[in-house]
């Protein structure tokens, strides 16, 4: 076995022996965390890459570790094609530098068939390493309450993984991912179950259980903002296992949510409990109770006075803090839901305008500080009805062209807001151009 004192490189040529993967993974360290987690932790060039558990557990060693390495190099292959794609356009004048150094770059200029064999390399790989985690849950995983040999977390960091490269892509196979994972955390019982096993296990066990978690409910939130469809995952309001396994260390840790996301976990929670109320009303629609339209309407005041008290306790006066950056955006994306979802204001409505240019100039104000945020742009955007706003919102998605967070994510937002428009001119409704009409095939976050 080798020693882990050995330098990252030859640790690297032995947990993936192929020398296109090994400079796949290369370039992926070089830039950190790419998606999701928006700023990397110090220790880990990496996130999900244990380098001690694959030194033991190499490529080709077993489906579990495959499917992780293989989710892995999705991201890094999607993300390496992207950035050729970026010089090709000329949208980027140099090499693009990440956060630990420049990526190795090939000795001649990228074409469009390299560009495209990286991009079909990582759809490749991330269905790829979807199939190996369903399978892997057949084989390897059983409905005890064991975590000892962590084939649980590492299973749930490959579906992670593979949410990403997905986003990353445009793709559409993220939702076998979101299946397959939610049908383990089933398998074990929940997620408080789950939480409770791994604190039994170990804290890094539990580190990683509660983080996947999280990344699951970030997703599941922000597709039932985009579409109007029930949550899978915070199915009830205030769920004791969203607060109760917080880190003890606060806010500051670079474990925590606050870390990860640049957002509070409690408006999180909010912005779920709001997807809740909108997949209600289609009920309630039908039912044409009055008792339960009443109760309905009232967690709906509740709610807005909610978004009150989170926006009194920030200081917009003074330079914001990541946090507060993605607070502030969060409070106005459910605004806009509650205003034209469930109160049915027009787009016109100075209500719906006023949040939705206000959080457009926050995040034009704050780019390149919190992730690309792209469902909240077209969110904000799909309302938008003056030239100066809509040219905002387009403003705050074209301009990630240029970043190294880029992607072809990118592309699929803009073609999105473009498309609203287009229809919106050709004389479309505000119901015809209801963002949850455009969203849900390909995963945009």
């Amino acid at each position: 076995m080798l020693p882990l004192e050995l330098p990252p490189m030859d640790l690297l040529a032995w947990i993936y022996p192929d020398k296109d993967e090994r400079e796949l993974m290369s370039h992926f360290m070089c830039f950190g965390t790419i998606g999701m987690c928006a700023i990397p932790q110090v220790d880990k060039p990496i996130r999900f890459f244990d380098v001690a558990h694959h030194v033991k557990n190499p490529r080709g060693s077993s489906i579990v570790s495959d499917s992780l390495l293989l989710s892995l190099l999705a991201v890094a292959a999607v993300h390496r094609s992207a950035i050729f794609s970026q010089q090709g356009k000329g949208l980027i004048s140099s090499q693009p530098v990440g956060k630990r150094g420049k990526p190795p770059m090939p000795p001649f200029t990228p074409t469009s068939n390299t560009i495209k064999r990286l991009k079909d390399i990582a759809t490749h790989f991330s269905n790829s390493a979807i199939e190996m985690s369903r399978t892997a849950m057949v084989v390897k995983l059983s409905d005890d309450d064991s975590l000892s040999d962590h084939a649980v977390i590492y299973v749930l960091e490959s579906l992670v993984s593979s949410l990403i490269s997905q986003s990353m892509l445009g793709g559409t196979h993220w939702k076998d991912a979101f299946d397959i994972a939610l049908g383990i955390i089933r398998m074990k019982g929940g997620p408080e179950r789950m939480l409770e096993m791994a604190k039994q296990t170990s804290d890094e066990a539990l580190t990683k259980i509660r983080a996947s978690l999280e990344d699951l409910a970030f997703v599941d939130t922000v597709v039932c903002l985009s579409t109007g469809i029930r949550p899978r995952l915070l199915v009830e309001p205030f769920q004791p296992w969203w607060f109760d396994y917080a880190p003890n260390n606060g806010r500051g840790a670079m474990n925590d949510f606050h870390y990860a996301y640049g957002l509070d976990r409690g408006l999180l929670e909010l912005a779920n409990r709001v997807n809740m109320l909108v997949y209600e009303r289609d009920i309630l629609v039908s039912l044409s109770s009055r008792e339960h339209t009443a109760i309905h309407d009232t967690k709906v005041r509740d709610i807005l006075l909610e978004l009150v008290i989170w926006e009194s306790g920030i200081d917009q006066s003074k330079e914001l803090t990541r946090v507060e950056v993605g607070n502030i955006v969060m409070i106005h994306v459910i605004r806009v839901t509650i205003y034209v979802q469930l109160l049915q204001y027009p787009h016109s409505h100075p209500s719906v305008q006023s949040s939705a240019l206000v959080g457009l100039r926050v995040l034009d104000n704050a780019e390149g500080f919190v992730m690309s945020l792209l469902v909240p742009k077209i969110i904000f955007g799909s309302v938008m009805l003056d030239t100066a706003g809509s040219a905002l919102a387009l403003k705050t998605i074209t301009c990630l062209r240029s970043t190294v967070t880029y992607c072809y994510d990118v592309e699929e937002a803009i073609r999105v807001v473009e498309q609203i428009y287009k229809d919106r001119d050709n004389g479309a409704t505000d119901s015809d151009t209801n963002w949850h009409r455009y969203l849900g095939t390909a995963l945009l976050l």
